[in-house]
């Protein structure tokens, strides 16, 4: 699955590859009712592996129709840590994809707070292929200043629950504002979540944040349905 981002500069396309599991019946599960039993039993490596092959196939297909294009793919804890995932990937990015811009990670707060040092080594290694990084969640520590100067990375993520209530809580309506602008003043590039009003749209567009994201914009889509679009 796939979420847009409304966005105001030259690129085309700025979403996220969402992960869900279809059951039995042909339901869809969301991702906190099976990741977190795939983290117990140690599939997570599995699980990231087929992901990040997937999305490649899916923007590698893009590319040839458009290469103003950024998805974004999130990654667990074990796969950031890992060795020979991190050997994984740059194999993959390397053999299928000619811009690797349109390829960016998230990682979020948490992780990158539990084991910066890997955290850091992973980055590093493929930004220096092309790629870009994103760090999730932010705003949902209360650490998170003092290490961004550490990470680096090309968006900053505001926190979904930050935003969804800044229209009538002036204490997120200020966080969310400090974030904005420690972010532009350091060169990152602001992306605000689960945006669900045109009030809320309104008042990030007065701030100047760079991406929006949620489903007052637009609402997942299968990955099979936006090839469809491009062919």
């Amino acid at each position: 699955m796939c979420s847009t981002d409304q966005d105001k500069e030259a690129i085309d396309k700025h979403g996220e590859i969402l992960l869900l599991l279809r059951d039995e019946e042909g339901r869809l599960i969301l991702p906190g009712a099976f990741l977190p039993p795939a983290e117990r039993y140690d599939q997570m490596l599995l699980i990231d592996r087929w992901v990040l092959e997937r999305a490649i196939a899916f923007i590698k297909n893009e590319l040839q129709h458009n290469t103003r294009i950024i998805y974004a793919i999130n990654l667990s804890a074990q796969a950031l840590g890992n060795e020979d995932f991190l050997d994984f990937a740059v194999n993959q990015i390397k053999n299928h994809i000619n811009h690797p811009a349109s390829l960016c990670f998230e990682i979020t707060e948490n992780v990158a707070l539990a084991d910066p040092k890997h955290v850091k080594q992973f980055i590093v290694t493929l930004k220096g292929l092309g790629c870009l990084f994103s760090l999730d969640d932010f705003g949902s520590g209360f650490s998170s200043f003092s290490y961004l100067k550490e990470i680096p990375i090309d968006f900053l993520k505001i926190d979904g629950r930050l935003i969804k209530d800044m229209t009538s809580d002036p204490i997120d309506l200020i966080m969310v504002q400090s974030i904005q602008n420690i972010g532009h003043v350091m060169g990152l590039k602001t992306i605000a979540e689960w945006v669900e009003d045109e009030d809320t749209l309104k008042l990030l567009r007065d701030m100047n944040v760079d991406y929006v994201q949620g489903f007052w914009l637009a609402r997942p889509q299968p990955l099979d349905e936006i090839n469809c679009e491009n062919r």
